[in-house]
Parts: structure tokens; sequence; C-alpha cells
């Protein structure tokens, strides 16, 4: 089957709540690390302007490795980074708050501003999420964390508890707006049809137009064929007309041309599964700054499963973005082949290449986001790159459903 630029059924509402949910995630987390880096000149000032100087590394210390904690979430947007950042981001808070408390206890009541700073940061814990319910509820985790600070701290100083109206006000914002997401995403899914029977639909007509043109081809070659020589007879039919007349009837009379000239193509949902999930990456990384061609060579339904599809993505997704990250060109390209022992995914890039031997085993990224992936469904992976050559990364997998097909 000749590669050509793939046509696959794709849901553009859904790509579009994906995207707009991962602006908002990074939106915040880009707030977050902004409010952090605003409250160290802050912290200093203030702490000098007290008359003590000496006090401000173990508080500014805090910030950074706040800071540090959010960075490393922003890089590496993982369900383990998060719980890290909610996890070391409660503890350093509440210490930064208690080392600003030893400076002069009037700080808690008078510069209540500098102890949000990091607790508006919990608040706004995600970055790369791409479900408005996975950034509700991350939200509210972390404003769970902010709030055991805020009620922890009056206590361990013996002061009047005030309550951190920025936190609340952040985490009113930020539900807000993934909450309209999720709503719009909702009121607009009813109006998205099925798409397997828009499929089925679109290659019935396909057929109707095919039998039109058929009947059309049969009737001019028998039909209108005999009529002619019976008109331009000028009397009794020769045996040889008369045999060509019997053989035009049981042409009409046999019903194989009515039958398909082609096999029907198998529509499965678990084919579109992995097709709309590979155009889904696309459009996530074209926002992203990473121009994706996607060729199709396919010539055979995939049969993975949901979650097969869903690792298959996630080793694509490593492989898109080491090219975003460290090839040096814009684009790339992803070629989608199946048959009906192995779906294959490559993903070729013409940036500067490297040497894939010169890697050194410490170098995980490779071995556990793709390798790893590929390997634990029973696939393989070959990467062929040289230095100045670019890169290509051959995944292979077997074309079988998973146990939860």
């Amino acid at each position: 089957m000749t590669a050509e630029a793939a046509r696959i059924v794709v849901l553009p509402r859904e790509l579009a709540s994906g995207v707009i949910t991962t602006a908002v995630s990074r939106a915040a987390l880009g707030v977050a690390i902004a409010s952090v880096l605003v409250a160290i000149p802050l912290v200093i000032d203030v702490l000098i302007d007290r008359g003590a100087a000496d006090a401000i590394p173990f508080p500014v210390g805090c910030l950074v490795a706040i800071l540090a904690l959010l960075v490393l979430m922003g890089w590496r947007p993982t369900t383990f980074t998060r719980l890290l950042f909610l996890g070391a981001g409660t503890v350093l808070s509440f210490m930064y708050a208690l080392s600003l408390a030893e400076v002069d206890d009037a700080l808690y009541a008078d510069a209540g501003f500098m102890f949000n700073r990091p607790l508006l940061a919990l608040v706004l814990v995600g970055g790369g999420l791409r479900r408005p319910l996975s950034g509700f509820l991350w939200g509210a985790l972390g404003f769970f964390c902010a709030a055991v600070v805020t009620v922890a701290t009056p206590l361990w100083l013996g002061v009047r508890f005030v309550p951190s109206w920025a936190t609340i006000m952040s985490l009113g914002v930020v539900s807000a707006a993934y909450l309209a997401i999720a709503l719009i995403h909702a009121s607009q899914q009813r109006n998205v049809p099925d798409l397997v029977k828009l499929e089925q639909d679109t290659r019935r007509l396909d057929l109707e137009n095919q039998f039109e043109q058929r009947a059309a081809a049969i009737v001019h070659d028998t039909v209108l064929s005999d009529l002619t020589v019976v008109m331009t007879s000028s009397g009794a039919l020769d045996e040889r007309a008369r045999d060509r007349l019997r053989a035009d009837v049981a042409t009409l009379g046999d019903t194989t041309w009515l039958r398909e000239s082609a096999p029907a193509a198998a529509i499965e949902s678990a084919d579109a599964g992995l097709r709309n999930g590979l155009i889904s990456l696309v459009s996530l990384y074209q926002w992203r700054g990473l121009t994706v061609d996607v060729a199709d060579d396919s010539d055979h339904v995939v049969l993975f499963s949901p979650a097969t599809s869903s690792t298959a993505g996630a080793a694509l997704a490593a492989c898109l973005d080491n090219v975003l990250n460290h090839s040096g060109v814009s684009t790339a390209e992803v070629v989608l082949g199946s048959t009906p022992e192995e779906v294959t995914i490559m993903v070729i890039d013409d940036g500067v290449g490297f040497d894939p031997k010169s890697i050194s085993g410490d170098r995980l990224g490779i071995r556990t986001s793709i390798v790893q992936r590929i390997e634990s469904l029973g696939g393989s992976v070959r990467i062929f790159s040289r230095p100045g050559h670019g890169t290509s990364v051959l995944m292979s997998i077997p074309n079988r459903p998973g146990p939860d097909a």
C-alpha cells in the first residue's frame, strides 16, 4: 500500500479541550513560578529593613527549593513530580513561615502577603494536565496542603489565625477555568456524531456510487449493444448474433456483478482509538512548535486495546519530545504501518543526530520512556542515527488486542 497523508477521523472539540486545558495548567504553573520569584526580593527587603539580614538565607533557601520543584514539575509533568512538589512544598512552606516568624512575630499579621506566596504555588500545582477534572482535583489537593500550612502556622506560633484569601481566590479562579472547559466540552460532545456510523454511512454511499457506475457499464455493454444489433439487422438473426444475445442475457441474470469489487474494510474502534490518539499528539506538538507530518502505510486494521494504544502513544510522545528538545529542527515525520502480525510507528527527523553507542547507561530517557514501554507490549525498538544525519526511531508492536480489549 502506497504511503499517503493519513485520513483519520478525529474529535476536533475534544482535541481543543485538551489543548486549552494544557494551556491553562501551564499558565497556572507560570503564575506560581512568578509568585515565588517575586517573593524572594520581598523577603530580602523586609528582613534587611528589620535589621535581620543574617536571617535571610533560610527563608530564601526555602523559596529557591520550592522554585526548583516547580521547574522540575514543569519540565517533567508527571504524577510523581506533582506529588513530590506537594509533599516537599508543604514542608518547605511551613519552615519558610516559621523562619520569618522567628525574626518578628508581627510579620505574620503585618506581611501576610509574604507568607502566601508559596501557598499560592501549592494551589497552582499542575503543568501539562490535559483533562479539566484532573486540573480541578490537583488544585483541590494543593489547596488542602496550603490549608494545612495556614492552620498549622498560627497554632505553632500561638498567634491569631488569619485565613489565606489569596489561596482561596486562586483555587476559585483555576477551578472556574477548568469547570468552564469541562462544561463546554460536555455540552458540545452531544453534538458530535457517532464517528463509526458516519464512516459506515460514507462507505455505503461510496458503494452505491460504485454500483451505479457498474450498472451503467453493464447496461451499455449488453442491453444497448443488443438493441443496436436487433435494430440494424435486416432479417433473421444469424447464429453468432443469437449466441451473443444469449450470453448477454446470462450476464444480466448473474448477480455476481452486483457484488463489491473489493472486500469490505473493517471498521474497528481500536483502530480509530490509536489514530485519534496519534492526531491528538500531532495537534498538541503543533502548539508546542513542532510540525509533524503523518503518513499512513497501513494495510490491516489495528487491534490494540485502549491500554496498548495509550502506552504506544506515550512512547511516541517521548520520541517527539526528543525531537523538540534535542534535534535542533522544528519538523518531524511519523509513519504508521500495520500488517496482520504487527504495527509499526516510525519517527523521523533531519536534525543533528547522535551516536546511539555513546549514550551512557545512566541516561534513562530513551530506555525508560520509549524502549521499556514498547517492550512491555511485547514489541521492540530500533534507533538509526548518526551525528549530522538525523534520527529515525522504529517501534514495532504485535498487532493483537490486549487483556482489556
